[in-house]
């Protein structure tokens, strides 16, 4: 990955390196942080919102609609788009690789390879036969989604967007 690429989540959540959100240390043990989580309600006991002393709890989801879940990406998705036939999805992300995939059974059909950064555009042509990935570093890679092969490249400046023309097989 190149330095242009955004910081994992993980690093943006660290604060090991913090010295506690600059508060003096005569303040630390008369600091009590509160957190209210969007219907946790009023509750008449303290021990219902913390398993251990001081550690949160967090409500588990209600419920997950899910149909399937795709987990092939190693960091962040920056980009995914669904075939115009509704039977593929490809995404992008921080890993430098693209992933076409099933919908339905979340298999993944093939990746999209030989990215120099993180792949930050996607997106089918019109009838679904191909599909593009692009990097920040400005290479874009068309794939033939039945033949799962590599049939056209090109490598430009920076990349803000990519879109495939609404009747015909042209990158926009």
């Amino acid at each position: 990955m190149r330095g242009d690429t955004p910081p994992r989540m993980d690093d943006l959540n660290d604060h090991s390196g913090s010295d506690d959100d600059d508060v003096p240390g005569e303040l630390d043990d008369d600091i009590e942080i509160i957190e209210y989580y969007e219907g946790s309600g009023d509750s008449d006991s303290d021990e219902a919102d913390h398993d251990v002393e001081g550690e949160a709890t967090f409500p588990e989801p209600s419920r997950n609609d899910a149909a399937t879940t795709f987990r092939e990406h190693t960091g962040s998705v920056f980009a995914c788009a669904v075939s115009p036939d509704g039977k593929h999805v490809v995404s992008g992300g921080e890993d430098d690789r693209g992933y076409v995939w099933n919908l339905q059974t979340g298999e993944t059909l093939f990746q999209s390879t030989g990215h120099k950064d993180s792949v930050t555009c996607v997106g089918f042509n019109y009838d679904s036969t191909l599909v593009a990935t692009a990097d920040m570093s400005g290479l874009i890679r068309v794939w033939s989604v039945a033949a799962k092969e590599l049939v056209w490249e090109f490598e430009t400046s920076d990349l803000n967007w990519l879109e495939w023309h609404q009747a015909a097989t042209r990158i926009v």
